[in-house]
């Protein structure tokens, strides 16, 4: 399974900055986690009829999924993440969110047709929509583990742009 991740990777990240064709929407999880403190992360992404399966990720690590953008997709892809134990198949820490959705209908993924995740000890990170390019390394923090996703926005945290 490492290998698929990481052709996955190899076929899409290295594109640089990333012009997707018409009607095409992409979204990108990066295993951004120190590996003394995890070992591995499973992600299981899905949309209404379609399910990715649970696919496991290693620090360092990139998922990338391209995808025809229609009437299919219109309420977005969903990502469970699970932070595994490292020393038992025990789930640590879960946190489940909308990662891509379509014609910005979603407060924190407005205009996000190819959407770039970073996962870290802290949390999830998003590119910020400012980006131009997706080259650039400043990120938004928007969820920590274990918290619902609605929860930065009904309870007035503010979001913060970050370096990494």
């Amino acid at each position: 399974m490492r290998r698929l991740v990481m052709a996955i990777f190899l076929l899409g990240y290295s594109h640089g900055a990333y012009v997707l064709p018409p009607n095409y929407g992409r979204f990108e999880v990066k295993d951004a986690m120190s590996s003394e403190n995890v070992d591995r992360l499973g992600v299981h992404c899905q949309r209404p009829s379609l399910d990715l399966e649970e696919v496991l990720m290693y620090p360092g690590d990139v998922y990338i999924h391209d995808f025809y953008a229609d009437e299919r997709v219109v309420k977005g892809w969903t990502c469970h993440f699970y932070w595994y134990n490292r020393d038992s198949e025990d789930v640590q820490r879960t946190q489940d969110f909308q990662v891509w959705n379509m014609n910005g209908t979603s407060a924190y993924l407005d205009g996000c047709d190819y959407c770039r995740w970073k996962i870290r000890e802290d949390g999830f990170y998003l590119q910020s929509r400012n980006s131009k390019e997706t080259s650039k390394n400043t990120w938004t923090f928007m969820f920590e583990w274990n918290q619902p996703d609605s929860f930065t926005y009904e309870h007035g945290l503010e979001q913060t742009e970050r370096v990494l």
